[in-house]
Formats: structure tokens, C-alpha cells, sequence
């Protein structure tokens, strides 16, 4: 049978939680190979009995601050800072796009292949990337003063350098 505590601190794989009324038991860290995540103060975790007298073992754990957004067969992983704050984030959905943000960008795989990275589409097989603003970068002109030519625009050409 197993229950639900409040997670008070980690140290190493060392759980100190909280199974109500102050009745603190420290478990040992368990998770996933791969998986090097570690709970935060105020989290819950699932505890387990383990072999031996009164020890315990904490198998899975819930953010208690921050809903989740992931629907039924997704994967969404993210960082927190001391707070609980979500600080960056990866989320594989089941439309094949997959999200990677940190506050101050995002990043998107599209079903298709391509990638929009804040708002700049690269196409996955090379061809023209258009700006958030909708300009393409192959074809397009740049401002520039009259030359000897009288040419006013300068022509970027039809290929990336």
C-alpha cells in the first residue's frame, strides 16, 4: 500500500517528506534511468514500502504548484527555480510538433518538418526562410544609397550565401 506525502527537502536520493501531522519519513529517490529530476520543496511524492523496518521508497512525485498541460499521450518536461517558477520547458505533442521554450524564446518543430524559431520559419528542405514580418530572405532588396550606378536597391539574389 503505498500514500501520499508533502515533500519538506532533498538531499541526494534522500526524500524528507511529510505523510501528515508532522509524521516525517525520510524515502528513498527513486525514478527512471535517464530520468535525473529531482523534486522541490512543497511537491507531493508517492512513497512505497522497501524492504526493511519502516523504510520507505518515493517512486513518483507532482508538482503542487504548477498545473500540467499535456494531453493523453504526450511528453512535456520542464525546469523550475527554487520558487516552483517554470524556467524552460520541452513538450513533444501528439500532432509531431514539438516545443522548446525558456522565457525568452521559443522554438517549434512543425508537423511538416519545418522550424519556427521566434516567429522565423526555416523550411526543412532549404528553401526560402521568411521573417515573423513575412519578408523572405532570398528575395528580396535592401535600402542603400545611389552608387555610381544610380541603383537605389540591392538585389540579395535568389540563393543564401
Amino acid at each position: 500500500m503505498g500514500i501520499i506525502a508533502k515533500v519538506l527537502s532533498v538531499v541526494g536520493i534522500d526524500v524528507k517528506a511529510d505523510r501528515g501531522s508532522n509524521d516525517n519519513v525520510t524515502a528513498q529517490h527513486f525514478s527512471s534511468p535517464g530520468d535525473d529530476s529531482l523534486a522541490l520543496p512543497g511537491d507531493y511524492c508517492a512513497l512505497s514500502g522497501a524492504t526493511g523496518t519502516g523504510r520507505q521508497t518515493a517512486v513518483g512525485y507532482r508538482d503542487g504548484k504548477n498545473e500540467g498541460l499535456a494531453a493523453p499521450g504526450e511528453k512535456r518536461i520542464y525546469a523550475r527555480d527554487a520558487d516552483g517558477t517554470k524556467v524552460g520547458s520541452m513538450w513533444l505533442k501528439s500532432d509531431k510538433t514539438v516545443v522548446i521554450e525558456n522565457g525568452l524564446g521559443v522554438i517549434n518543430m512543425l508537423p511538416t518538418g519545418d522550424v519556427l524559431i521566434n516567429g522565423v520559419r526555416i523550411p526543412k528542405d532549404g528553401s526560402d526562410v521568411i521573417l515573423a514580418t513575412g519578408k523572405s530572405i532570398m528575395l528580396h532588396n535592401h535600402p542603400q544609397g545611389n552608387d555610381s550606378s544610380g541603383s537605389v536597391e540591392e538585389d540579395t539574389g535568389d540563393t543564401i550565401p
